[in-house]
């Protein structure tokens, strides 16, 4: 219906080669390409520990570069498409508070209509400025 928009899970697209590196490293006894951080969920009401929820995080190490794909499907207009790309590229890192350090974010969008015809960048912020001064 009318305003409702589907996120699909990110996954890693690119390079199939980090998998391949944390098992050849486990296999090896290299230096390993992962390490697990351990973190605690907060109740964000609360602001207080919640009970049992503590949870690991696996990281790469820095330089290893991953590329995530995912999809973002909504009944949503030229100009709404081009504020949702705007705010992608405004999120500048994985994490947040102490897990800002997750990682930097490059966010590449392509927009597609029901069509499957492309929306260029220039087109998403054109139709962007055109909503702004109506």
């Amino acid at each position: 219906g009318a305003g409702l928009i589907a996120f699909t899970d990110l996954v890693i697209t690119a390079p199939a080669r980090a998998v391949e590196l944390r098992q050849e490293s486990e296999r090896n006894r290299f230096r390993p390409v992962t390490q697990e951080r351990t973190g605690i969920a907060i109740n964000q009401q609360r602001r207080v520990v919640e009970d049992r929820f503590l949870f690991t995080t696996e990281t790469l190490w820095p330089g290893i570069a991953l590329t995530f794909g995912g999809k973002i499907q909504a009944p949503i207009t030229q100009a709404e498409a081009g504020l949702l790309v705007a705010s992608l590229h405004l999120i500048p890192n994985m994490g947040r508070a102490k897990s800002r350090g997750l990682g930097w974010l490059d966010a590449g969008v392509a927009v597609q209509d029901d069509d499957g015809a492309t929306w260029s960048p220039a087109e998403l912020q054109a139709a962007l400025r055109q909503e702004a001064s109506a």
